[in-house]
C-alpha cells in the first residue's frame, strides 16, 4: 500500500485501461487525481501526477522525483492527453519543481498553458 505524496491518506492501486500502465491514484482531493508511478529500478525514482480537466481537455501536471540518477529527464512537465486516439502532446517542461499542488493546481494551469 502507498499513501498519497501530497495527503499521506492511502491511495488505490489501479491500471489505465489505454496504456496498461499501473500506479497509485488518491481520490481525496476533489476534481484532482493525483497518480503516483514508481520507476522498476532500485533508484527510488517516482512520479506524481496531477489529472485535472481544463477548457474541456484532460491536463497532467507530473513532477519526476529521485530522477537524478537518471540524466536527461526533466524535474516537471505538463501534458495535454488526448482521449481520441489515446495520445498526449507535451506542453511544458522544465528543470525545477514549480510551487503546485492538488489544492492550487486550477488556478496556476492556465498561466503555464499561456507561456508555454
Amino acid at each position: 500500500m502507498t499513501n498519497c505524496y501530497y495527503c499521506q491518506k492511502p491511495s488505490r492501486y489501479t491500471m489505465d485501461e489505454m496504456t496498461r500502465i499501473y500506479y497509485w491514484q488518491c481520490d481525496w482531493h476533489g476534481a484532482v487525481r493525483v497518480r503516483q508511478t514508481e520507476m522498476l529500478t532500485d533508484s527510488g525514482a517516482f512520479n506524481v501526477s496531477l489529472v485535472v480537466l481544463y477548457k474541456d481537455a484532460t491536463y497532467s501536471a507530473t513532477f519526476f522525483r529521485n530522477y537524478d540518477v537518471l540524466a536527461g529527464l526533466p524535474k516537471f512537465r505538463i501534458d495535454k492527453i488526448n482521449r481520441r486516439p489515446k495520445t498526449s502532446e507535451i506542453i511544458l517542461v522544465l528543470d525545477f519543481h514549480p510551487d503546485i499542488t492538488p489544492e492550487n493546481i486550477a488556478a496556476k494551469l492556465p498561466t503555464y498553458i499561456l507561456f508555454s
